[in-house]
């Protein structure tokens, strides 16, 4: 098991736009990255559509290794709102430090339950 901290915030600029950053450390990383960070930038672009990229960076030490090494992932998501569902999906490109690059996707379904409750998949 890993012990984590976290911190983080989400500044709407303007009506329309939101700038989300966070960041974690792990005293133990034995398993989670040392530290991390990640800033995202969102618009709401009318009709119950959202778009979003952000980019991130996770530091890892262990394995073996000599140093620490990291990550970089850049992400770029699309979500759209009709009524009580959600539905969401981004893709994503990551590379290591000194290596490979590789590319994700997500897909997502939420219904919303008011303001309370959400079950999504």
């Amino acid at each position: 098991d890993d012990t984590e901290l976290g911190l983080g915030i989400a500044l709407p600029l303007g009506a329309d736009w939101t700038l989300a950053a966070r960041a974690t450390a792990s005293p133990d990383h034995r398993v989670l990255a040392r530290e991390s960070g990640a800033v995202d930038l969102s618009w709401a672009a009318g009709g119950g559509w959202v778009l979003g990229a952000g980019l991130g960076r996770s530091l890892y030490e262990g394995a073996g290794a000599a140093g620490s090494s990291g990550t970089s992932t850049l992400r770029l998501n699309v979500e759209r709102y009709l009524g009580v569902w959600r539905f969401a999906g981004g893709v994503s490109r990551s590379r290591l430090d000194g290596g490979e690059e590789d590319g994700g996707w997500r897909a997502q379904v939420d219904r919303y339950f008011g303001d309370r409750g959400r079950l999504g998949l």
